[in-house]
């Protein structure tokens, strides 16, 4: 090889290091404030989101990149800063880490998701309009001031609006695994986000920020996976939960994922899976070999694998928050949507001695039965102590062991709680906007209790629920009524608000 002539190459200049999108505040906090070292102003014809800063003779610039490979935790690139007092340094680190260096992990991937193949997918995007009723606040994404989410939607959001758009073609980074959905359910709580009230707001009372893509009952196979994943494979039928809880507040760590206090929704506060494709964090991923294992086909093991959401929820709640119960137990369900239907399956198989539903729609009433209900009452026929009667006639004067309130409805809770056993428990799962007026006396004297339930994770409910399908125990399958399209899903929340149809599948 020729040796250059004519130059020489005087030293480096800079070094570049990457940061993720939105880091540039915390990298100035570190490299400025606490170091110490000057920003430089950045050049007019250049991107101005970069953060410059001068390093004695050379400089730092700090770049933002959403690439998997140049934001890899395993990579041995670093940047090494010569000092002259080490100790001073590390004693500077030592006292200003907590402020300076620690911050709220996000769980929301879709700025972790970059456009790389170009095509593109289609996605059910909900939009509404930011209108808090009075000073309900929602909190802003600080990565993107357009989003806004609200911690009550039934207080904030109006007008909802359900349209079919081309959303950016995910690929995955660190721990993110991309899934071509075969199956999503459209939940009750979709319909709630598309149904409006008196003055056109949501009726949805959960967290909710748009715009953003709903959907989160669903299963598919593994399309791409990001470097950092080891437990699934491309082609792997998977389902995932639905809580992107951070697992590092104190519910996560105290064993509480689905109270989690930086909690996310996927299809409420991040990119669902009404779509082609949706990406998520491997950790919330969930193998479904065991009903391939089972010799289940498709499309069954897909319908089945998007059900094992909502039928966790109702294991959740009858066995973690409402403690489970003994076999020859009697439990009964109010609400026979696919949450109440799992609670009759899961009672069923788990040795209830009798099980009753109180449903108004006749349709529900037969699934409730075929889920393994012994009986199934519609409470429009009911007498005002109509759930008195169901226990006297249920449990000969006892009282029901458990009840799973899961509709959601004015006025439920009160008459469970009056029905109750000698230490029996309601686990309220349904949501609504209502409130209860309750008579402690009910419970103070029977040694009784009533607990909220929200959530699905925990306890291993995906994997034990996914091996009870797998098993036979858990026919999820049965309450399917219909399948549209991913074109069809807006017209299908609208045939919904009736309540009549059991669960109702979008095969994109």
């Amino acid at each position: 090889m020729t040796r250059p002539t004519g130059f020489r190459i005087l030293g480096v200049q800079h070094v570049s290091l990457p940061i993720e999108p939105g880091g540039q505040d915390l990298a100035r906090s570190f490299y400025v404030d606490l170091l110490g070292l000057p920003e430089k102003p950045v050049p007019p014809t250049l991107p101005q989101h970069l953060v410059w800063v001068d390093a004695g003779s050379q400089e730092l610039h700090l770049l933002v990149e959403d690439d998997a490979v140049d934001l890899n935790p395993r990579s041995r690139r670093h940047p090494c800063l010569e000092v002259d007092d080490v100790t001073a340094l590390r004693a500077t680190l030592d006292a200003n880490r907590p402020a300076a260096l620690l911050r709220a992990r996000p769980v929301r991937q879709p700025d972790r998701v970059r456009h790389v193949r170009g095509r593109g997918v289609r996605a059910v995007v909900l939009r509404a309009e930011w209108a808090p009723r009075d000073d309900e606040s929602g909190r802003f994404d600080s990565r993107d001031p357009e989003r806004r989410i609200a911690p009550r939607a039934n207080r904030t959001w109006r007008d909802p609006v359900f349209t079919l758009e081309t959303r950016p073609d995910p690929a995955p980074s660190h721990d993110l695994v991309v899934i071509r959905v075969r199956a999503c359910g459209i939940c009750g709580s979709d319909v709630h986000l598309h149904e409006r009230d008196a003055d056109g707001y949501m009726v949805y009372p959960g967290m909710v920020g748009t715009p953003v893509t709903t959907g989160h009952e669903f299963s598919g196979t593994v399309e791409a996976i990001g470097p950092d994943v080891v437990d699934v494979a491309i082609g792997d039928p998977v389902c995932a939960e639905e809580i992107a809880w951070c697992g590092e507040c104190l519910a996560c760590r105290s064993g509480l994922p689905n109270n989690c206090t930086r909690l996310e929704e996927l299809g409420f506060t991040f990119d669902g899976a009404h779509a082609d494709l949706v990406a998520v964090r491997a950790r919330y991923v969930w193998s479904l070999r065991p009903l391939l294992d089972a010799g289940i086909a498709q499309p069954r093991l897909f319908h089945l694998g998007a059900l094992v959401e909502p039928a966790s929820v109702a294991f959740i709640g009858l066995f973690v928050t409402a403690g489970g119960f003994l076999p020859g137990s009697t439990v009964g369900v109010a609400g026979a949507g696919p949450i109440g239907l799992a609670a009759i399956a899961l009672a069923h198989a788990a040795g209830a001695s009798r099980v009753v539903a109180v449903e108004p729609s006749a349709a529900r009433r037969q699934l409730a039965l075929a889920m393994g209900a012994d009986a199934a009452h519609d409470p429009r026929e009911l007498g005002p102590d109509g759930f008195a009667d169901i226990a006297r006639e249920t449990t000969r004067g006892r009282g029901i062991d458990r009840w799973v309130e899961a509709s959601g409805a004015r006025g439920v809770a009160e008459r469970m709680a009056a029905t109750l056993a000698p230490g029996g428990r309601v686990v309220l799962i349904g949501r609504g906007p209502h409130t209860i007026e309750l008579d402690p006396e009910h419970l103070i004297v029977r040694g009784a209790s009533m607990a909220g339930s929200i959530g699905h994770s925990g306890s291993g409910a995906f994997g034990r629920v996914i091996e009870l399908m797998a098993a036979g125990r858990l026919p999820m399958d049965r309450i399917v009524s219909d399948t549209v399209p991913l074109d069809g899903m807006v017209a299908a929340l609208e045939r919904l608000r009736d309540r009549e149809a059991g669960k109702t599948i979008v095969e994109p």
